[in-house]
């Protein structure tokens, strides 16, 4: 990613519903909450990556556009399977934010990081509430979904209070080790 001219930025593990789910214009979903927490700033563990690059792009208004950033680090999923009833999974987001970005800015991006890796990919519709109607796909490869790409919804780009437009992508990082395995 940096060699495609994106900067690194590392976000918290923790974070809020508020930004997870309202205002990203999502329905309240299930998350990890803490027990008797001492922030509501803090409460809960992110179930996806791409709040934080939103806030991360809301807190840096006033540096130079376009804006290319992208993180790579573990959300925390429920699952009943596992010990804790939780599960880690490694992820990679990455948002443009510019006067000029649209989905195929961002498309071409995904394309460049999965065809350096080797991963064969196609892009199914798809329907989010972040992202604007016929404006985001799934990406998938093999028999499943690697994640989602698209255009943010202005209701969510208002929400954080950004005033140019951002595109964004999110991978599932282990279900796309796991495909490389399986080609080699």
């Amino acid at each position: 990613m940096t060699g495609l001219g994106f900067q690194e930025v590392l976000s918290y593990i923790l974070t809020n519903k508020n930004n997870l789910f309202r205002r990203m214009n999502m329905d309240e979903g299930d998350v990890v909450e803490i027990e008797n927490v001492v922030s509501s700033n803090w409460c809960v563990f992110r179930n996806w990556m791409l709040p934080g690059l939103m806030e991360f792009l809301s807190r840096n208004k006033h540096r130079e556009y376009p804006q290319l950033i992208f993180e790579i680090g573990d959300v925390v999923v429920l699952d009943e399977k596992a010990e804790t009833k939780t599960r880690d999974m490694r992820m990679i987001s990455a948002a443009v934010c510019g006067n000029n970005v649209a989905y195929e800015y961002i498309s071409s991006v995904l394309d460049a990081l999965l065809s350096s890796i080797g991963t064969g990919y196609s892009l199914a519709k798809k329907k989010h509430q972040s992202f604007i109607p016929g404006r985001v796909a799934d990406i998938r490869s093999g028999n499943g979904s690697l994640g989602m790409i698209g255009e943010i919804q202005p209701s969510v780009l208002n929400a954080w209070g950004i005033e140019k437009p951002v595109v964004a992508f999110e991978v599932n990082l282990e279900r796309l080790n796991a495909l490389s395995r399986r080609s080699k």
